[in-house]
């Protein structure tokens, strides 16, 4: 069967793509290898408890009369009237295991330069120098979306020319930050997967403007519910669906790709595909070897794996009140210093890792009298994969758990252990196996010195080396936060849309 589209993988990003091509009348296969959509945004049940594997806050969401381009996409499809948002009570909240220091953030603008101040004195000015700089960052990208750098745009955002280059550590120091305030401004890095030395000012700067201006904000059903409602929308619309549709191999005609081979010998053919899996698996699997080429092999191989994965999902017997547990979120680390815990991280047994208690944000997500508590965390190499047997692997896992608890306890103070009725695991090798992304990785390729977001934004159509194949995900030029997910797709389909366009004008010329 023909498609004017097929879409490979539905996480955040193929869900988006599909939808966004099928509202435009175009005719979309979206292929997942599970048998449910979601990818990541994704939940586990045990016993009586309901675990969201995508534990983060959703940044550039916001209300109805003040919010940013992830309200914008989702009510232009009627998301809201499906899932229902909760807004996170604060931004981030740190507790360090070394020196016992705290800090709690707040979601808002003023409110956070005001606490800045409280805790790293003569602060106001450099904060809000971050801020106004971050504003005029997020203008610069929504101009370049829509346009290229022009003589409007070194006009109008000399700054961002200035900046775009630098990382977040050489703009706060520029700033004249004082360290404190650095240190605490940057600390929301994990989720992100790159330290402030290695991560772009312009990446954290809009990401972190946008999660702070219009709230940090979750799914009042996890992060699955959307999946499903961007699914319903697709179906609704005219979309397929195939589920357990595991894609091997990239039909070719000479250069061109003309359709995909299924793991059970079913064959479909489309004019343009997008993916929302990894380039590893595109270029490396998918593709037959007389079609891949030296280019394809030099990107990948130029490009370092982002974290991997681990989380552990804790189903607690008693409510956060009688634990002692008082806030949404613990940002869990030995220091500030993110380019110190970065390299911890490649310890197979470290120790950082975010807390997140869910029933701060949603009392009614657990039973009464009970509590969800995840521990998060990632590697910053393969240390995980390459420490594990299939003689050992249950028996690491459960020491790394131990850990993430016993750090958790020793950071805050609060004893759960005698409170754990359920509990899950998962691992690099569950995330590599669920998702299929090499290594386990959560964070497509991680962000460092020139390959950041910016560069890839700029570099994306010198590396398009199959001309009717785009990516969306955490692989693609947006990176990998939540909201981040929803746009790349929603790129990747107008991009498209665009190639499309091309074609025709092309055609009627001749």
């Amino acid at each position: 069967m023909k498609y004017d589209v097929i879409v490979i993988g539905a996480g955040n990003g193929g869900l988006m793509a599909a939808t966004i091509l099928q509202k435009q009348g175009k005719k979309v296969l979206l292929l997942e290898k599970k048998n449910e959509v979601g990818g990541l945004a994704t939940s586990i049940v045990r016993g009586r408890f309901e675990f969201d594997l995508l534990p983060y806050e959703m940044e550039g969401y916001g209300e109805e009369d003040y919010h940013g381009v992830v309200y914008d996409l989702f009510s232009d499809l009627g998301i809201q009237e499906k899932v229902s948002f909760l807004q996170a009570p604060i931004c981030y909240h740190i507790v360090t295991l070394d020196s016992k220091e705290e800090y709690v953030m707040p979601s808002n603008i003023s409110d956070f330069i005001t606490q800045m101040e409280v805790y790293a004195k003569g602060s106001t000015e450099s904060v809000t120098a971050f801020f106004d700089l971050a504003e005029e960052t997020v203008k610069a990208l929504e101009y370049l979306r829509k346009g290229s750098v022009d003589d409007v745009f070194m006009e109008r955002f000399p700054n961002f020319i200035v900046v775009s280059t630098y990382s977040l550590d050489d703009v706060l120091q520029f700033l004249k930050m004082p360290k404190k305030a650095q240190q605490i401004l940057s600390a929301y890095w994990i989720p992100l997967g790159s330290p402030s030395s290695m991560i772009s000012f312009v990446y954290y700067a809009s990401f972190l403007l946008t999660l702070i201006k219009y709230g940090p904000w979750k799914p009042k059903n996890g992060s699955l519910s959307i999946s499903m409602a961007l699914e319903d929308t697709f179906t609704s619309l005219g979309g397929t669906v195939k589920l357990n549709a595991c894609v091997t191999e990239f039909l070719m005609e000479q250069d061109t790709i003309k359709g995909v081979l299924l793991q059970d010998g079913t064959k479909y053919y489309a004019d343009y595909i997008i993916s929302n899996i990894s380039p590893n698996l595109v270029y490396g699997k998918f593709l037959p070897s007389v079609a891949q080429k030296k280019n394809m092999k030099k990107l990948v191989n130029s490009r370092t794996l982002g974290g991997r994965g681990f989380c552990v999902c804790l189903g607690l017997n008693q409510s956060p009140k009688d634990l002692g547990l008082n806030y949404y979120n613990y940002f869990v680390y030995h220091q500030l210093d993110s380019t110190k815990e970065f390299k911890h991280m490649g310890y197979l047994y470290h120790d950082t890792c975010v807390g997140t208690v869910l029933n701060i944000l949603d009392p009614k997500c657990s039973d009464e009298g009970t509590t969800i508590l995840t521990l998060t965390s990632f590697y910053s190499n393969d240390v995980f994969s390459k420490s594990i047997t299939e003689q050992n692997y249950h028996d690491v896992k459960e020491k790394v758990a131990e850990r993430f608890i016993d750090s958790f306890e020793r950071a805050t103070g609060v004893k759960i252990k005698h409170a754990i009725e359920e509990i899950e695991i998962v691992t690099p090798v569950t995330y590599a196996r669920y998702t299929g992304q090499p290594d386990g990785t959560i964070y497509g390729y991680m962000a460092k010195g020139y390959d950041n977001m910016l560069p890839r934004i700029f570099g994306e159509e010198n590396e398009k080396y199959l001309s009717n194949v785009r990516f969306c995900g955490s692989f693609s030029s947006y990176l990998s936060t939540y909201g981040a997910g929803y746009f790349s797709g929603y790129d990747a389909a107008m991009k498209t849309l665009k190639d499309m366009r091309n074609v025709e004008e092309r055609k009627n010329e001749n």
